[in-house]
């Protein structure tokens, strides 16, 4: 098997190196994450475990490449999943619960998780207690720092809504960023063990 060499690294540490990422490269980075889950959708791929760790860049234009497709899943007509798996912190209510669901909607949960890290350096849902943590996600409970701009926030919060189950998935986004805000870390984003939903 021959695969593509990507040197750039995770995003997750440019994250972490950069911190203060302006809402202009937030942007570029999200429309190219939402660019390539979208591809896998199209082709009835559903990945479950986007987070920044499994988000590579190339070294020269600092493009995204989805890498990590270990417990992705093929959706097939009429069949619907609750195996519970991927990273709790970026893992939809539906995910945790062991819920039905189609799969798109939970991609998408994840890609609203990893907006929050760009513009803000820290995870919307990050508590060392499991069952706080547990119940967080479940309420889609977090606090969004002020620095983030209003048009950023309105898309933030349009995504995590815990939707239980029926019919097709009605969690999308609707739009992009579109301004350039000072972002302050509120709580820096460190590599811990992951507390991972094993499947």
């Amino acid at each position: 098997m021959v695969m593509e060499y990507v040197s750039g690294g995770e995003l997750f540490h440019y994250i972490v190196h950069n911190q203060l990422l302006s809402e202009s490269s937030a942007r570029r980075f999200f429309q190219q994450i939402l660019s390539g889950v979208h591809y896998c959708h199209q082709r009835r791929i559903v990945h479950r475990d986007l987070k920044p760790e499994n988000l590579l860049l190339d070294s020269e234009q600092r493009n995204v490449k989805i890498a990590d497709f270990g417990l992705s899943n093929i959706m097939a007509d009429g069949e619907l999943l609750r195996t519970s798996c991927g990273s709790v912190n970026y893992a939809a209510p539906e995910v945790i619960t062991g819920q039905l669901y189609v799969g798109p909607e939970v991609d998408v949960w994840s890609c609203g998780v990893i907006l929050f890290t760009l513009l803000c350096g820290s995870l919307p849902f990050n508590e060392s207690d499991t069952g706080t943590l547990y119940r967080k996600i479940k309420q889609a409970s977090f606090v969004m720092p002020g620095h983030v701009t209003e048009e950023a926030a309105d898309l933030i919060s349009s995504i995590p809504a815990p939707i239980p189950f029926a019919g097709p998935p009605s969690r999308t986004f609707a739009g992009t960023p579109g301004s350039r805000p000072t972002c302050r870390p509120t709580c820096p984003v460190r590599r811990r063990p992951s507390r991972f939903i094993h499947c």
